[in-house]
């Protein structure tokens, strides 16, 4: 009991501060706000209290009401103390007029919420219009209404009267629209998902928008309204929030620029000047509202499309078999019934209340196929009436003869009156009476006298039209998908062996062109100058590189072709590990960098192809070296026996096995760039990279090789920190299953 009254006087005092903090907020509102009033008196051209009030009650209840009156009491007493009515009068003044901003708040959240049904109006059109016209418009008659009587009875100004209740229902109104929907989004934390780049659209938009609002109302340029396109781009592309926010700012500027007499909207009759300004914001605070809950409601219909369509194949399968699950429930339903005769016809009724009522087609039909019953759902779904279907054969009528495939139906129906258990279920195009075909999945229940002479046949149907039509179409994407996956594959044939065979035609005078360039570069055809040696050695250069790339071409090509055998012979492993660091040893010390090469216990003799492996070697080797700038490039390899922990991840490879790391400190490989480092012809884009020659085939064929060898390659990287190539080799040579 103790906690509980503690609990209770905690939330009096949460109440209370409420409470106090509407009021002082409200009060400095209203303060700031009279400063704009209407000769003497408290009727301004746009009144955010009001706006205030509104939404602090829609927010946190009527129970706001006398926060909103004690802050609009003191700021009208304050208000009117110079105004030179007697002491009596400012405060029977100041006390109505407090009444009426308290009145307005609250008719005008009652309201809301009757038409609505939510505190929060601007989540559809329909809702923005209630508050529109309800919350803005209608609950402020109230204020303006007792405010501007209760000034003229105690001032006698009524000549004043009309222009003062226009000004003060007008500001009124325009107060709502522009500070209550910025309200009521902020505390409900409406905030738009935005992008870098749609953050930048919207920081350029509004600084359109503020310099537009500073040049015309700054030069007195009659284009006010060429305001409308900046605030309808924001409310079509960044949403509720952020245009209240605008109509806000421009609101703001376009009150203090005319009551400083600047802008388009000033006139030499301040009325005229306060209606223009009044009619100005709130065309453009409905215009931009209207907008951008429009917008909103556009967005969240379709993603409500989007999902529906992502699941449709899903809710027809769920409810295909919710569908067949009521079939089995009703046709066992039926069934009980019928084996309880004597029990059927004392509830005669009831039964055939509930077939009536089922949304499925129920009928029995005669071995002859005449039909002797049709539920009302039957005759509905199909069209005929009881009297137009009962004694009438189903073939002809709800059957065609012949489906749009070309099945005949007749034989159908014989086989089902022959053989009923063999079709206690069956699908089949059916035929309403307006010549509309649908599709119809039917349960079919055997009716047997005692001698087990078959009576009649109760059938239950539903409608799987659409189902079929789904069915079909996905039938049809898939043949086109799979003729499509034949040319491609067929394509990809003939290109790599175009490739292959364009290879080795290459190869030959490549060769040639190699050997008489070096034997030429000897001195056999006689003495060459400096620069003949430098052009003839870039020509053998060249030439090398080419015919290298050519192999590379070959070897893909080959192994796309399926043309590439590898062979499984034993090899001294530690050797070719070896010969390949040696290899690659003056290119790394020509860089600058170390070559560190660790080979552990057991890693001796192999089975496989040996000059296979030395190339998988060679090119991790390469592209480490080529892609490091300084540091080292480390080459590890141990001996992977059966039960080893770092095995678990790999189970594919078969045990024995060496796995081979080959780790650099070169520039790395960003996540993104991971997925395609393995396929042919792509090299990731960097700025060592881009320098780098080769065709991008090198880790494809290193890939490619390992996996005839029955091994894998794997890599891992650290953007900017390095990079490690696995190389894991079956020790036995492939495993054939």
């Amino acid at each position: 009991m103790e906690s509980e009254n503690k609990r209770a006087a905690s939330r009096r005092i949460r109440t209370a501060l409420i409470l106090t903090a509407v009021a002082a907020v409200y009060f400095v509102t209203a303060r700031l706000s009279l400063y704009l009033a209407f000769g003497n008196t408290n009727a301004t051209p746009v009144w955010p209290p009001s706006g205030i009030a509104l939404a602090v009650i829609l927010l946190w209840g009527y129970r706001m009401g006398p926060a909103i009156f004690a802050g609009a009491f003191i700021a009208n007493v304050l208000a009117l103390k110079g105004s030179g009515l007697a002491p009596v009068y400012v405060v029977a003044v100041s006390f109505t007029t407090a009444i009426g901003n308290m009145l307005e708040g609250l008719i005008g959240a009652w309201c809301i919420r009757r038409f609505t049904g939510n505190r929060n109006p601007f989540h559809s059109l329909a809702d923005l219009f209630v508050f529109i016209i309800m919350g803005s418009l209608v609950s402020t008659i109230v204020s303006a209404s007792i405010g501007a009587t209760s000034f003229c009875l105690a001032s006698g100004q009524w000549t004043t009267f009309l222009p003062m209740w226009l000004t003060w229902w007008l500001g009124d109104a325009t107060g709502i629209l522009i500070v209550s929907p910025l309200v009521v989004m902020l505390k409900m934390k409406l905030w738009p998902q935005l992008s870098r780049i749609r953050w930048m659209e919207a920081a350029a938009i509004l600084l359109i928008l503020m310099l537009s609002v500073a040049t015309i109302f700054s030069y007195n340029y009659r284009l006010e309204y060429v305001l409308i396109p900046p605030l309808v781009w924001i409310a079509v592309r960044f949403g509720r929030l952020p245009s209240a926010a605008a109509i806000l700012i421009v609101s703001a500027v376009s009150v203090f620029c005319t009551i400083r007499g600047a802008g388009p909207l000033t006139d030499p009759q301040t009325s005229q000047s306060l209606i223009y300004l009044q009619t100005y914001i709130g065309v453009i605070s409905i215009i931009t509202l209207c907008l951008s809950v429009l917008t909103h409601n556009r967005k969240t219909a379709q993603r409500e499309l989007n999902h529906y369509k992502d699941h449709l194949e899903e809710i027809v399968k769920e409810r295909s078999a919710s569908l067949m699950d009521a079939n089995n429930q009703l046709v066992r339903r039926i069934g009980e019934l019928d084996r309880a005769k004597i029990a059927l016809a004392q509830s005669e009724g009831k039964y055939r209340d509930l077939v009536e009522s089922a949304n499925s087609v129920i009928l029995r039909w005669k071995p002859d196929g005449s039909v002797t019953f049709f539920n009302t759902y039957a005759q509905k779904f199909f069209g005929f009436a009881e009297s137009e279907i009962i004694g009438k054969s189903i073939l002809g009528t709800i059957v065609p003869v012949l489906e749009s495939s070309g099945r005949n139906l007749d034989w159908l129906i014989h086989d089902i009156i022959h053989n009923p258990e063999g079709h206690a279920f069956n699908e089949n195009e059916n035929i309403r009476k307006n010549g509309e075909k649908v599709w119809i999945a039917w349960t079919n229940k055997p009716v047997f006298d005692e001698s087990g002479n078959l009576q009649e046949i109760l059938s239950v149907g539903n409608d799987i039209t659409k189902r079929k039509n789904i069915e079909e179409s996905l039938k049809k994407t898939m043949a086109e998908l799979a003729v499509a996956k034949e040319r491609a594959e067929e394509a990809d044939r003939i290109k790599s062996a175009f490739l292959a065979a364009m290879s080795h035609e290459l190869r030959t005078p490549l060769n040639s062109i190699i050997g008489f360039t070096g034997i030429i570069l000897q001195g056999f055809a006689g003495p060459l100058t400096d620069e003949q040696k430098k052009q003839l050695g870039m020509v053998q250069g060249s030439s090398q590189h080419l015919l290298s790339l050519i192999n590379d071409v070959l070897d893909i090509s080959k192994i796309e072709a399926g043309q590439l055998k590898v062979s499984a012979e034993p090899f001294d492993l530690l050797a070719s590990i070896e010969k390949t660091a040696a290899s690659m040893k003056p290119v790394a010390e020509k860089k600058g960098l170390a070559l560190n090469v660790r080979i552990g216990k057991g890693v001796d003799m192999a089975v496989g192809d040996q000059r296979r492996v030395e190339q998988i070697l060679l090119n991790l080797l390469s592209n480490a070296v080529k892609f490091t700038e300084s540091g080292s490039v480390t080459l590890d390899a141990a001996r992977i026996q059966n039960g080893d922990s770092d095995n678990e991840d790999r189970t594919s490879i078969p045990l024995p096995a060496v796995r081979f790391s080959i780790t650099d400190s070169g520039i790395g490989i960003r996540p993104e760039d991971l997925q395609q480092l393995f396929q042919p012809f792509r090299q990731i884009d960097s700025g060592i990279a881009r320098k780098a020659e080769g065709t991008g085939l090198g880790l494809a064929i290193c890939r490619r090789l390992a996996d005839l060898m029955g091994g894998e390659i794997t890599a891992t990287s650290a953007w900017e920190k390095g990079s490690t190539f696995t190389f894991t080799l079956p020790l036995k040579g492939k495993t054939v299953s």
